[in-house]
């Protein structure tokens, strides 16, 4: 019996079939899966740092600086 657990009726002229089993076939053999390799561990999380915005002051610096580059490129 390849299927534990089916059986099959026979009533007249009417077949039934019913399974009470594991979903298994029965093999020679049993099986047992090996176990899944080892995880690595995650990585360590880098660290996070607020946006570079510029601030007022800093705005107004690169401002006098680009005015300086473009009186000295004329």
């Amino acid at each position: 019996m390849w299927w534990p657990g089916s059986f099959t009726f026979y009533n007249g002229e009417k077949t039934s079939t019913i399974y009470c089993g594991s979903g298994l076939k029965r093999e020679s053999q049993s099986y047992y899966p090996i176990n899944p390799p080892v995880m690595m561990d995650d990585w360590p999380e880098k660290k996070c740092y607020d946006e570079p915005n510029p601030t007022e002051e800093w705005l107004k610096m690169k401002a006098a600086q680009d005015a300086l580059k473009k009186q000295d490129a004329e």
